[in-house]
């Protein structure tokens, strides 16, 4: 009985672990333009 339980436990953990390797989801990738990033003025690091 535990070595069916087993069996079935690792066929499960496998399926799962094939449906998140091939992925479902979009990528999104942005590009930002660095001209003039010296005047960048981070004024509110802390959140207050």
């Amino acid at each position: 009985m535990t070595k069916l339980i087993i069996a079935m436990v690792l066929a499960l953990s496998s399926t799962f672990v094939n449906a998140q390797l091939r992925g479902s989801g979009k990528t999104i990738t942005k590009t930002y333009n660095y001209k003039n990033f010296s005047k960048v003025i981070f004024n509110d690091l802390d959140g207050k």
